[in-house]
């Protein structure tokens, strides 16, 4: 599915906004609840892979991958009135006991501490060793901010690093988050957090677009 909200020279405003209105829907659909009207595409026996995409304008090189998969698993927690706490059982433990399961094939890394900087560093250190990853699995918290009218990330604040708990939060907004991933060529991104996929009138405001938009693959499940 490929979505272009840029209509030809010449469009009216009005056309040219009700084009980024339906982009921006077609974007933010729930990746499980997407629906043919008689069933669920990712179900049944003939379940489909449906690959959703911005146009890519600039010419990017390939990112050339071997074994093993390199995972990095980004779990930050932040604890205040806006970030409720999400159990690591729900979905960073199954990772890492999958990810046992493949040996040799695979290879992950849990981000410490689970901030922005980290992540940076992180990134940074893997590519200086010729050993990129390439998957970044991020499983915690996303927000959309209307007041910006984009969407973003919620890391641990690097001031916090010393705590034992109550860590602040960090909000990465999606325009940060994607020009990191675009500098180190991540071939796929999964963000497991609700609001990632969310924007209002401009497609590309959401973490998920962002990211699409920079010519990344985009692996998701939102919460309600």
């Amino acid at each position: 599915m490929l979505v272009d909200s840029d209509l030809p020279d010449g469009s009216s405003p009005k056309a040219q906004a009700a084009a980024k209105e339906a982009a921006t829907g077609l974007l933010a659909l729930p990746w499980e609840l997407l629906h043919d009207g008689r069933s669920y595409l990712f179900q049944g026996q003939h379940a489909v892979r449906v690959r959703r995409r911005l146009p890519n304008r600039y010419a990017q090189p390939h990112a050339v991958t071997d074994l093993p998969i390199r995972i990095l698993l980004v779990s930050p927690r932040p604890e205040n009135a806006h970030t409720s706490y999400i159990d690591h059982r729900i979905s960073a433990l199954p990772l890492v006991e999958a990810t046992e399961s493949l040996g040799k094939l695979a290879e992950l890394t849990v981000l410490t501490p689970p901030t922005f900087p980290a992540l940076q560093q992180a990134l940074q250190h893997a590519a200086a060793a010729k050993q990129p990853f390439d998957v970044v699995h991020f499983d915690g918290h996303g927000v959309y901010d209307r007041r910006h009218g984009l969407g973003g990330l919620c890391f641990e604040d690097p001031r916090d690093i010393q705590k034992l708990h109550e860590w602040e939060m960090a909000f990465v907004d999606a325009r940060e988050m994607a020009s990191v991933v675009r500098e180190h060529r991540i071939p796929l991104v999964f963000l497991e957090a609700c609001q990632s996929a969310q924007a209002e009138t401009d497609p590309t405001a959401s973490v998920a677009a962002k990211l699409l938009r920079r010519g990344r693959d985009i692996g998701g499940s939102h919460e309600p």
